[in-house]
């Protein structure tokens, strides 16, 4: 079964992996607005302050 709201060229990650090993952002969701720019799971950075 095949989702029709999930991106063909980047399954829904956002990152096309292209034949000759390359990667970019794919445009196809960034003009949809499908990308969302904020994390909303922030890493430790482990800097103090």
């Amino acid at each position: 079964m095949v989702d029709e709201k999930l991106c063909q060229k980047c399954k829904g990650k956002g990152i096309v992996r292209e034949d000759d090993c390359s990667v970019h952002t794919c445009w196809d969701c960034l003009k949809k607005g499908k990308l969302d720019q904020h994390s909303k799971e922030v890493k430790d950075s482990k800097i103090k302050i």
